[in-house]
């Protein structure tokens, strides 16, 4: 198993101006299958993410 994250393997996804680093983090052991569907990748973020909630000032600005 990798620990070592920084010698996981590493795709790199680009696609309109964004781009994403992707590398495999296997679960522990028993961690995987707890739940139906459960899968043994895991994910982990480094950085923060939020959802932007636009549609509001859309509709505002199509109303005027």
């Amino acid at each position: 198993m990798i620990t070592d994250i920084e010698h996981a393997p590493l795709w790199r996804w680009t696609h309109g101006g964004w781009s994403v680093a992707f590398r495999p983090l296997p679960k522990r052991v028993e961690a995987r299958g707890v739940r139906p569907g459960d899968r043994s990748i895991g994910v982990y973020g480094q950085s923060e993410a939020s959802i932007v909630d636009d549609a509001p000032a859309i509709r505002a600005a199509l109303a005027k």
